[in-house]
């Protein structure tokens, strides 16, 4: 009866107890180096949360508690309509600053060349040190754009 009772415990814990968050992806995309990038939502806590790296080994995580008073994350964008005849831009950017470095996601279209880009900007603060790590656009899951409208985090314009 007490294997039953550990084995029905051990497959309830298995079931619940190791989902202690809910992740949805809001935004996502592989690197060149098949590294993923991905801006997702924890539902149960409401925390917005950064990963960079490999499924298995983040080299970096960011979490924003999205009900504090110091946001972390902060959205800005640029948009000129128009098309290809007005140079038209919908230009889309997710900043945070962590561990003496600032970082940008990055989603921007051009109508004039019709190019699309994505990606990860770092500068460290210390040395001024910039590089940038580009994306496969047919990889991105997801967008940023909502943020100009759901309030989640700042909008800087």
């Amino acid at each position: 009866m007490k294997i039953i009772y550990l084995l029905l415990l051990h497959i309830y814990c298995q079931s619940f107890c190791a989902q202690t968050t809910n992740e949805i992806n809001i935004f996502s995309f592989q690197s060149i180096a098949n590294k993923t990038i991905s801006l997702s939502l924890d539902t149960v806590s409401n925390i917005l949360i950064f990963k960079n790296g490999a499924a298995k080994e983040n080299l970096i995580v960011v979490k924003d508690a999205l009900k504090d008073e110091s946001p972390i994350f902060i959205y800005s964008y640029y948009f000129r309509g128009g098309g290809k005849d007005n140079a038209g831009l919908d230009l889309n950017y997710v900043r945070f600053t962590h561990e003496n470095r600032d970082y940008e996601l990055f989603d921007e279209f051009s109508a004039e060349d019709e190019a699309y880009a994505v990606g990860l900007r770092i500068n460290d603060l210390g040395s001024g040190y910039e590089h940038a790590i580009e994306g496969k656009y047919e990889s991105i899951r997801g967008s940023i754009i909502d943020f100009r409208w759901n309030e989640m985090i700042p909008v800087e314009y």
